[in-house]
């Protein structure tokens, strides 16, 4: 039997435990859009490798994800306020029958709820684009798994949108295109790892026993990247190269 050999550079790093502000991070609810993102320095980053890896682990996404907002252009701004915020009340209580949630964030994602509604709108209140008109935004989601229609979702999102009553002047607007999120890509990193060893022994037993394969950036962070209609790519930016023993 052939003797397979890999190399992992830079192995203490490889086995170090992530600083903890990272790994709080990688543990929360995340952004997946047509572009690639990723983690590092601290935060979401827009920085990315020249090329998604060959090897990664491809699943389900968490969510459909959709952007939405509540306009409101009545003059009087405490009135227009006061609107927007019960528009967004009825929201929140209706969601449950349509099987949906709604959550905040352009990168890492919260859920928004009755306990959290009012504090959201009163720091993330903007303006609408004209005189005395004001806007929030935020997300509407469904859950995911691998029956999910995609067609059926849209529909459902639409159909939720239509359906929250109307407060004075307040307009509910959100029926733009579907992202996805995922939870927690972090606790993939095993699954991202095992597809790596797996890939990289099927390639040392092919070149032969007068090559090691050599694998760099296991270090680093777990990215991701949208797969389809409803999957996601998460993966490590890591680098194999080919080198003769000896």
């Amino acid at each position: 039997m052939k003797k397979l050999l890999i190399v992992l550079a830079a192995l203490p790093a490889f086995f170090a435990p992530l600083p903890a502000a990272a790994q709080d991070e990688g543990m929360q609810e995340i952004i997946v859009t047509g572009s690639r993102a990723s983690f590092g320095g601290g935060g979401v980053r827009p920085v990315q490798p020249a090329s998604i890896p060959a090897v990664g682990f491809r699943r389900t996404a968490d969510f459909a994800v959709r952007s939405a907002s509540i306009t409101g252009d009545t003059r009087d701004r405490a009135r227009r306020i006061s609107e927007i915020n019960q528009m967004v009340e009825n929201a929140i209580r209706l969601a449950p029958r349509y099987g949906i949630q709604l959550s905040f964030g352009s990168k890492i994602v919260e859920d928004l709820d009755l306990a959290n509604y009012r504090d959201f709108t009163r720091a993330n209140l903007v303006g609408a684009g004209r005189p005395d008109t004001s806007r929030i935004n935020f997300l509407v989601k469904v859950p995911l798994n691998d029956n999910s229609d995609m067609e059926a979702i849209e529909k459902k999102m639409d159909d939720f949108v239509d359906a929250v009553t109307p407060v004075g002047r307040a307009e509910f607007l959100g029926k733009g295109s579907i992202n996805l999120s995922v939870v927690a890509p972090d606790q993939y990193r095993n699954n991202i790892i095992a597809a790596i060893a797996k890939d990289s022994a099927e390639v040392s037993a092919k070149i032969g026993p007068e090559y090691a394969v050599k694998l760099s950036g296991m270090q680093e962070r777990v990215d991701w990247a949208r797969w389809g209609d409803k999957q996601v790519l998460l993966y490590i930016p890591y680098e194999m190269t080919i080198l003769p023993k000896g």
